[in-house]
């Protein structure tokens, strides 16, 4: 019987873990393809949605440590007593189509920067998880550096996909507040929910907003609709959970009747008046 040298088995030790690392390379990432594949799907802006904005909106250009520029929409108040809202949108479109929502929060007293993702409208690059959390810290950053408002004074808010970036930049910089529409716990907790079956897994560690907000001590309000197929109310309601916040600095709206994309206009006033009470309660 002729034995393996001890040096012919080291190699063959080395070649086993080389092609367990490349096996595993290409499994993370092709699972990374197939989350941002179904996490994003921008839209750029046509020409009929440029230049045509109305007072007091600015278009903003602004850029990021690896040379993506982002685009932002900000509505200014000449009064700062308010906070600012730092905004950003689901996982669809633009941030023009945002546009009014961000129209009613100035008109009720807030500065608002609404954040467009990198290979979203007007912005630059390719949109990835680690991505847009960059395109958050470099919002957040024009806004300290640039504008001199204090971090107490800013309140971020989270649209769908946009909660997953305002838990991940709130979990790093404390906001004033928190506040998350139709958010979910992670994008595992959606695709399993939502019937993905045996192609959950890859996404596994993919927008785990639940593992983040665990550390998140800024007062924290979710906004969900009891018939969203999108983002389910279970998942929303497990983020909610996983929150440590004591009952007086967490709360949770449910608006029966709403899905995903109409959660705003089934009780447009209810919602409207559940945000702004929330922040007159929790700011400075």
């Amino acid at each position: 019987m002729i034995r393996p040298s001890t040096i012919g088995t080291r190699n063959l030790n080395r070649l086993t873990k080389l092609a367990q690392s490349i096996w595993i390379g290409v499994v993370l990432g092709s699972c990374s393809v197939l989350v941002n594949q179904f996490a994003f799907h921008p839209m750029r802006a046509d020409a009929d949605e440029l230049g045509h904005l109305p007072a007091p909106v600015v278009d903003l250009d602004l850029t990021n440590p690896d040379g993506t520029r982002i685009h932002a929409l900000y509505l200014q108040q000449k009064d700062r007593r308010q906070p600012l809202i730092l905004y950003f949108h689901g996982n669809a479109g633009h941030v023009y189509h945002r546009l009014p929502y961000g129209r009613e929060l100035f008109n009720r007293g807030y500065s608002v920067l609404m954040v467009e993702y990198r290979g979203y409208g007007r912005s630059t690059g390719k949109p990835s998880e680690s991505g847009v959390y960059q395109d958050a810290r470099t919002a957040r950053q024009f806004l300290l550096q640039t504008e001199k408002w204090p971090a107490e004074q800013i309140v971020i808010l989270g649209r769908s996909l946009g909660s997953a970036v305002a838990v991940d930049l709130a979990a790093e910089y404390p906001p004033a507040a928190l506040i998350l529409i139709t958010p979910f716990a992670s994008a595992y907790d959606v695709a399993r929910q939502t019937g993905l079956g045996a192609f959950a897994w890859a996404a596994r560690g993919a927008f785990d907003s639940a593992a983040k907000i665990a550390s998140i001590q800024a007062p924290l309000l979710i906004i969900q609709g009891d018939r969203d197929q999108i983002t389910p109310l279970p998942s929303a309601r497990s983020l909610f959970a996983a929150s440590p916040l004591p009952s007086n600095q967490k709360q949770f709206l449910l608006i029966p009747g709403a899905g995903h994309n109409d959660i705003v206009s089934v009780d447009a006033e209810r919602y409207w008046a559940t945000i702004t009470g929330f922040i007159k309660q929790h700011s400075n």
